[in-house]
């Protein structure tokens, strides 16, 4: 089986502060999917990407 994309979601506490620390280690951000509550960090373009929400994320069933 292969793997074409990957997706994860964590949440963090400030998106600032958060986007400082990866810019600084030489990540970038997919800014279209970025807002006031979300950041989308590209970790291998094309291929893995990681949804950093700043607020809790609401399950349902």
């Amino acid at each position: 089986m292969t793997t074409s994309s990957i997706f994860m979601n964590l949440a963090i506490k400030d998106g600032d502060t958060s986007r400082e620390f990866w810019t600084k280690l030489g990540f970038s951000f997919r800014e279209q999917f970025s807002d006031d509550i979300a950041l989308c960090l590209v970790l291998h373009d094309g291929h893995q990407w990681e949804i950093l929400y700043t607020e809790p994320i609401q399950i349902t069933q």
